[in-house]
């Protein structure tokens, strides 16, 4: 995917981390559907074994048919799922490298997978969203696809992601030749703002303060209780 230029964020989406905050605040935007959407496409084309490209494309079809009844599939969900088929093997290979060998990334639940991926994505090749965003977004997917021990550990390795891309993303704009100074200042105020936004959602989150100060032990400890409470249906 073509990364874009640093001056364009999405402020939608640093509106929306914002909003964590609230406590009675429901996440039901529409990127948020949108990233909901593309968790269920990226799982059932694994649980099927087949490819998620085509997957998204026979949907797309039955979208288009008037006598099926399909929900439409949101321009964001179709980015997210060309974008993770296309950087796959990088993306694993950066998911892998926050996790142990006892625990690698193909003995994670189905879905654990599918979360990170679609997070990962966004953070190393999605400039439009915040990397704090990205970690918000994961760990609320988390919750709500996964057991109750899946969160923390998925928050560790995307924050630990997160610090990585934030120095890709002001290093990628520095050397192109695209962005002219003032525009690269304006990119790092930007960025800057936005993640101020998102680290307030997170450190309100009481989800979030569980996780402080996890090592790769004890993401594997999590990774290990996940997959049992997943293998058991709890």
């Amino acid at each position: 995917m073509t990364e874009k230029d640093h001056k364009s964020v999405d402020t939608s989406d640093a509106q929306e981390s914002a909003k964590v905050r609230e406590p009675n605040y429901k996440r039901h935007g529409a990127r948020y559907r949108a990233r909901r959407r593309a968790v269920d496409l990226l799982f059932e084309a694994e649980q099927r074994g087949v490819d998620v490209v085509k997957l998204l494309e026979e949907r797309l079809e039955m979208v288009r048919n008037p006598d099926l009844d399909v929900n439409p599939i949101a321009e964001y969900t179709e980015q997210i799922v060309r974008g993770v088929a296309a950087e796959i093997i990088g993306i694993d290979s950066t998911i892998s490298s926050y996790l142990t060998e006892e625990w690698p990334l193909r003995r994670l639940p189905a879905v654990d997978r599918a979360i990170l991926r679609l997070s990962t994505w966004e953070l190393f090749y999605n400039s439009d969203v915040p990397p704090r965003v990205a970690v918000v977004e994961g760990v609320e997917l988390a919750s709500e696809y996964s057991t109750d021990v899946a969160a923390p550990y998925i928050n560790a390795v995307l924050d630990a992601e997160a610090k990585i891309a934030d120095q890709a993303r002001l290093a990628a704009a520095a050397v192109s030749t695209s962005v002219g100074e003032s525009q690269f200042d304006e990119a790092i105020q930007a960025q800057t703002a936005a993640n101020e936004e998102a680290d307030k959602a997170l450190a309100d989150s009481d989800e979030m303060a569980k996780i402080t100060g996890l090592d790769m032990s004890d993401i594997a400890k999590l990774v290990a209780e996940d997959v049992a409470k997943s293998e058991n249906g709890s």
